[in-house]
């Protein structure tokens, strides 16, 4: 968990610009592992949210606020045979075979977004 604040003046020739936003963000993770004699197997799923909102406002009339939350999945499975540990890792020296592994994983992310401001306002949402 996290986050942050930034703020700021900018002094152009077309105006004086003032900014703020924030972002906060939470990320969990969880997994399983375990090896039985010369077996191994185990996955592992991992979540991110994210919202970060930012506006400005400049002297010559021009502002907006802009927002956007992302969600982040990933999970991965494994499987493998031989020398292994839970995490499907080669044990090493003096184990006489190596550890053989595969695994399959995968990631997806939504992301909306909203915009309102002088120059248009929009929502995007991407999947």
């Amino acid at each position: 968990m996290g986050g942050g604040f930034r703020t700021g003046i900018n002094f152009t020739d077309n105006g004086t610009i003032f900014y703020a936003g924030t972002t906060t963000f939470v990320d969990a993770h969880i997994g399983v592992g375990g090896t039985v004699v010369v077996a191994c197997a185990g996955s592992t799923f991992s979540a991110n949210f994210a919202v970060s909102q930012f506006g400005e406002i400049n002297t010559n009339g021009s502002w907006y606020v802009d927002g956007t939350s992302t969600l982040t999945l990933k999970g991965r499975a494994y499987v493998g045979g031989g020398c292994c540990n839970s995490e499907c890792n080669y044990l090493g020296i003096p184990c006489p075979s190596p550890c053989v592994e595969d695994s399959w994983s995968g990631k997806k992310s939504i992301i909306f977004n909203a915009h309102m401001g002088s120059d248009g306002n929009y929502i995007h949402v991407n999947l």
